[in-house]
């Protein structure tokens, strides 16, 4: 069955047949210890600590819950991109700049999801896509748009209000982690040519503009 993708730099809608497995990565800690910053501009040494780097916002910490129910229950898996998937995407979403993060991807086919990671990204950057890529794991109107049959005009607005959805979320938990890391906010501002969305809310026209 073909999955439906959404990404957060990509022109969401597209279908990937590719079998490939991969094994999941191990990312949920037992451990309550907290910790106080992760290198942002380098690719993160565990998922771990990438993981308990979100959870020191509260609306990451309550993102991250709900996710953990879907990956417990195995409704989600979290792979890496596959190669040819990823060389695919940086040619087709970052013509300009093929060396742009991808960051992370949620894809469905209404039972099953995966979030699919580029774990090479800086972990600065790939903070805030897993939050809006979890946002839409837990996005029941995605599931239900994988399931039924729908016309080109529904899924074009089922992915716009998702989206929407999405980077409010993502906004909440950067305004979130900047009040607490002072350095993330002089991190994400080096990035406000590439990536304007780490340093503001989209707009909707805007979102409607990336997902057109």
């Amino acid at each position: 069955m073909d999955r439906v993708f959404f990404c957060p730099l990509s022109q969401n809608l597209a279908t990937h047949s590719e079998g490939a497995a991969h094994d999941p990565v191990q990312i949920f800690s037992k451990s309550a210890d907290s910790i106080q910053m992760i290198p942002f501009s380098t690719p993160p040494k565990s998922w771990d600590a990438l993981f308990r780097f979100i959870r020191e916002s509260r609306s990451g910490r309550e993102i991250l819950r709900q996710f953990e129910i879907q990956v417990s229950r195995g409704l989600v898996d979290i792979q890496p991109y596959p190669e040819t998937l990823k060389s695919q995407l940086q040619h087709l979403n970052q013509p300009s700049n093929p060396t742009l993060p991808l960051g992370a991807a949620f894809t469905t086919d209404g039972v099953q999801g995966t979030l699919l990671l580029d774990p090479q990204g800086p972990a600065g950057i790939l903070a805030p896509f897993l939050v809006h890529e979890m946002t839409h794991s837990l996005d029941e109107t995605l599931w239900s748009a994988a399931r039924h049959s729908q016309t080109p005009f529904q899924i074009k607005a089922i992915i716009f209000d998702s989206e929407c959805r999405a980077y409010r979320a993502q906004h909440q938990f950067l305004a979130e982690m900047k009040a607490i890391f002072p350095e993330y906010q002089a991190f994400c501002q080096s990035w406000e040519t590439q990536l304007p969305f780490l340093n503001r809310q989209l707009l909707p026209d805007e979102i409607a503009r990336l997902y057109r």
